[in-house]
């Protein structure tokens, strides 16, 4: 099937992000069209026409219908023909992380099954947001944990939404995410951009990964080469630890309620 990638001379670039990042805004930017939904749980449809892309989907196995699944959107950027696969937000309330992160894995394991040259992934967050919340922390190191040391290179951490902020304030926050949360992997070959909501700037930011040799991602890498199960890469594991985490934490709370409940039964007025 690797020939069917090569005829079509076809690579691929993963989007992720947190929640009201922006990801469909982008996409629809660089298509130059409405493609992709925004403001909505992403719709189960898959906007392929790429013989490459249909074979993928083919693998996955992808027979039902149901909120927030990975889409793969095909694009042209000079004469090149990429897919992009636009990932479904973690932290959704109608499906589990796990499951998030399984339907991803199955499309990367057929994408690199079939030989389609993966060129990076790119990381998109809201220069908007005044604070670093838990579940952009929760989807970064899922990102972080996806790509691995070695794929650094080849991931592109985005800032959008810079129309509704100030330019002293967007780079204030800019810094504060260089210099604090992303440092880990700027240092290690990862590079920092804006998007500033336009076509052209889409397509130079991907652009800037077609220049790059093919990677393979650790998780990629972890299912594929090492034959390992979902649940002891990298990615996994970090889900499996935060769902035991939560757990903890909602006992925490149960038990603290009863016993506030036990010590203070009345509710004074």
């Amino acid at each position: 099937m690797a020939t069917c990638a090569h005829r079509e001379n076809l690579s691929m670039i993963v989007v992720m992000g947190a929640t009201g990042s922006d990801k469909s805004y982008f996409i629809n930017c660089l298509a130059g069209r409405e493609v992709v939904q925004e403001g909505h749980s992403l719709d189960p449809c898959w906007y392929t026409t790429a013989d490459t892309g249909r074979e993928i989907i083919r693998l996955t196995e992808k027979a039902r219908a149901g909120p927030q699944e990975c889409q793969l959107v095909p694009v042209h950027v000079g004469r090149s023909k990429v897919l992009l696969l636009n990932t479904p937000d973690f932290g959704d309330a109608q499906r589990t992380d796990s499951e998030i992160l399984t339907e991803i894995a199955q499309i990367l394991s057929a994408q690199y099954q079939l030989g389609v040259e993966l060129k990076g992934i790119i990381y998109i967050h809201s220069i908007t947001d005044v604070r670093y919340s838990r579940s952009s922390v929760t989807t970064f190191e899922i990102f972080k944990n996806i790509c691995g040391e070695r794929a650094l290179h080849n991931a592109l951490l985005v800032t959008s939404r810079w129309n509704e902020v100030s330019e002293s304030i967007g780079a204030e926050r800019e810094r504060a995410l260089r210099d604090r949360f992303w440092a880990y992997m700027l240092r290690r070959g990862s590079h920092l951009s804006r998007f500033h909501g336009d076509h052209n700037s889409a397509v130079s930011l991907v652009s800037q990964l077609l220049m790059k040799e093919t990677v393979v991602l650790e998780l990629q890498g972890e299912l594929v080469r090492e034959g390992k199960q979902l649940g002891e890469t990298a990615a996994g594991m970090y889900i499996n630890g935060n769902i035991e985490e939560k757990s903890v934490q909602q006992q925490i709370t149960r038990k603290r309620s009863s016993l506030t409940s036990r010590l203070f039964p009345f509710n004074p007025r």
